[in-house]
């Protein structure tokens, strides 16, 4: 006589049916997971240069502030042109690294999509 096999009980399928669902649904949610992490961290690069172009504004708007205000014999005109020429100099400087970080930023983003399909 053989010897019999082991059977495995009913409800020994019943417990391995949820961790293999377990284990499919955690296969095919790793590559979304690691999508959203790359748009996550491309969101971080563009608020930080946000950040930095509200940074720049904020020191213009300081040097324009104390020229105004802490000076005792106040500013000429020309001093104040002055002021007001480097100001706009370092907004656009500013909002040109800004625009170039942003398409740099795009560049990243797209090759970080297609690295991971």
């Amino acid at each position: 006589m053989k010897a019999k096999e082991a059977v495995p009980s009913p409800t020994h399928f019943f417990q391995l049916t949820p961790r293999e669902w377990q284990d499919y649904y955690l296969q095919s949610a790793q590559p979304l997971l690691r999508l959203q992490l790359i748009w996550l961290e491309n969101m971080t690069q563009a608020i930080q240069l946000e950040a930095d172009l509200f940074h720049a504004i904020t020191q213009s708007n300081i040097t324009l502030m104390q020229c105004l205000t802490q000076n005792p014999k106040r500013c000429t005109h020309a001093e104040m042109n002055e002021h007001y020429h480097s100001w706009a100099k370092m907004l656009t400087d500013a909002h040109a690294e800004r625009i170039a970080g942003v398409t740099q930023l795009s560049h990243d983003f797209r090759r970080c999509l297609w690295e991971e399909i």
